[in-house]
């Protein structure tokens, strides 16, 4: 009876004929592509993350330049002076075409001097303002869109300042323009 009892057990074994061995292996390339997927998904969303900081440095940046400039319209007392530095532009002047990079590299431009708030920029904050004329009589011959056609007081000056801010990597740009009167002499 003991060598009926082990042919009995001799003949389980031949007829799993290695089962366990394809399951495991099996469930093993499950979790492998389970494990590779969620790597994939994780790098992704750093990439992603990362372009999300890089955007938002640049539009920071970029925001900040506009108000560089803005304080710097608001501090002039005559206008008969504007024009004269890189990065003012007259009335009389071409305007550049602002998203050419080149356009940013020239005497159009001036860098902005905020860039000791934003470290993580890749590059300069670089601002153009253009003068667009003087409303001397009030009337709103020189009308600003988005002012509903109001007449503005006589004496202000236009001007529209563009800034472009770049982002960590440089490959996130942001440009933004303002217009703002002033009353200069």
């Amino acid at each position: 009876m003991n060598n009926l009892q082990t042919t009995n057990i001799l003949n389980q074994y031949h007829s799993q004929r290695g089962a366990a061995l394809i399951v495991s292996m099996m469930m093993l390339i499950i979790l492998t592509l389970i494990g590779v997927t969620s790597m994939r998904t994780t790098i992704m969303q750093e990439r992603m993350t990362s372009n999300e900081r890089n955007r938002s440095i640049a539009m920071q940046s970029s925001e900040s330049g506009l108000r560089d400039a803005e304080a710097i319209v608001a501090a002039l007392l005559f206008a008969e002076g504007y024009g004269q530095e890189p990065g003012e532009l007259t009335e009389t002047e071409n305007d550049p075409d602002v998203f050419d990079p080149t356009a940013w590299e020239n005497t159009d431009s001036v860098e902005a001097t905020h860039n000791s708030h934003i470290a993580a920029s890749g590059a300069p904050t670089r601002t153009m303002t253009k003068m667009l004329g003087r409303d001397r009589n009030g009337d709103g011959s020189l009308n600003q869109s988005g002012y509903d056609g109001n007449a503005v007081s006589p004496g202000v000056t236009h001007f529209r300042i563009t800034s472009r801010g770049l982002g960590g990597d440089t490959r996130a740009e942001a440009i933004l323009q303002t217009h703002i009167g002033a009353r200069i002499r």
